[in-house]
């Protein structure tokens, strides 16, 4: 399957080291080590409060609702909470038990804040040659643009304005809902818990 992709987008297969495998909404782990023995994990950590702000407001301006998907029966916030949220940070948690897993976690906001620094860490771990072109977002080397739940343009790269947005822009209550909820994952990877649980 990773070859056959590999032709369609037209790579030379004599030249192609390392793989790479988006797993960000679907636990595909366990079919990825049993293709790669030697495979390697990064995973991109994003805080829980962050992720929920920007999924949440998304899905409203999309919407307009966050009662229901199209004319599905189903609460936007069980979807981003439970599909979403849940399956990422349990992946995680899953990753990190089991020690024989080669694992990395690069936190978005420090990409944000020193882009060089993780890419230039990233590239000794893993023995890549760091060019400045790992500081370029791209896909399949074009530049890659996306839409931001909170801008009407498109965007493209990191941005410092980025971070730090549930501060400000997430309502108490669901702050506080965000917080118990994914009260050990916030814990466990050294983020600031705004409220004491009860």
């Amino acid at each position: 399957t990773y070859i056959s992709y590999a032709i369609a987008i037209g790579k030379d297969l004599k030249k192609i080291k390392f793989f790479f495998i988006d797993s960000m909404y679907n636990d595909n782990t366990e079919e990825i080590i049993n293709d790669f023995q030697d495979a390697k994990f990064i995973y991109l950590m994003r805080d829980p409060r962050e992720t929920f702000l920007s999924q949440s407001h998304y899905f409203f301006n999309k919407m307009h609702s966050m009662t229901s998907i199209r004319n599905k029966p189903k609460n936007l916030y069980f979807q981003i909470l439970k599909k979403n949220l849940s399956t990422s940070y349990n992946m995680l948690k899953k990753l990190k038990s089991n020690r024989s897993i080669d694992l990395k976690v690069v936190k978005f906001e420090d990409i944000h804040l020193n882009k060089e620094k993780i890419m230039r860490e990233i590239s000794n771990k893993y023995n890549f040659e760091f060019n400045k072109i790992l500081l370029e977002t791209t896909i399949f080397g074009n530049k890659a643009i996306s839409v931001s739940s909170f801008s009407t343009k498109l965007i493209s790269g990191v941005s410092e304005n980025r971070l730090m947005r549930y501060k400000k822009k997430l309502s108490f209550l669901n702050l506080v809902l965000i917080e118990r909820i994914f009260f050990n994952t916030i814990k466990n990877n050294n983020y600031d818990i705004s409220y004491k649980q009860s």
